[in-house]
């Protein structure tokens, strides 16, 4: 498989993923003995998206997605409910968020630099790691273990983040027109064209 068949089939897992998810997380998805599936009403936009997709690709994504801890299902009786767990729910909204990060960072840039940074007690570093990881994911650049920095509006975006992480009172977005000596090679790190930093 080349590249860009390898890039398709990733991208065709991942909205597959996101749909479940989103589907679960509204009260349930449930695959009919027809091969077809029956969602909850107010998920009826989801289903459309759904049916792009061959009911065995679907079965495929529900195994996966149950052995990482997703969603819990009866394997043996795929006519009852799956739902979602709270790490699936977790990963539904990390899809979500770096979906509308991506987004806003293409809109033309303000000047205005965006630093997140956060002090958590050690009491709570699993909350605290996990919320780096997820800013080191979406491409901030970091310019300390606590410090990060974006040139993108996102701080909508971040304060969810940290809401979901019950690190509200935690993290402080501040924004400022200069970043003293660090200018520079933030900008190549995010405006360099030649460099694949917004994947």
């Amino acid at each position: 498989m080349n590249k860009i068949n390898k890039l398709a089939k990733r991208a065709k897992t991942k909205e597959i993923t996101k749909t479940i998810l989103s589907i679960c997380a509204m009260g349930g998805l449930t695959i009919l003995a027809s091969g077809g599936v029956r969602t909850p009403q107010k998920a009826n936009k989801l289903v459309d998206e759904l049916a792009k997709y061959s009911s065995s690709r679907i079965k495929e994504c529900l195994k996966r997605l149950s052995m990482q801890n997703y969603i819990k299902y009866n394997v043996d009786d795929l006519t009852k409910p799956i739902y979602i767990t709270k790490k699936g729910l977790e990963r539904m909204t990390f899809l979500s968020l770096k979906d509308r990060i991506k987004s806003l960072t293409m809109k033309k840039w303000d000047h205005i630099w965006r630093l997140v940074t956060f002090d958590v007690n050690e009491k709570y570093r699993n909350r605290r790691d996990n919320f780096r990881n997820q800013l080191k994911t979406l491409n901030f650049y970091q310019l300390q273990k606590n410090i990060f920095v974006t040139p993108f509006p996102v701080e909508k975006e971040i304060e969810e983040m940290a809401k979901f992480y019950h690190l509200r009172n935690n993290v402080l977005i501040l924004h400022v027109a200069s970043i003293g000596s660090h200018e520079e090679k933030v900008k190549n790190y995010f405006f360099d064209s030649t460099k694949n930093k917004k994947s």
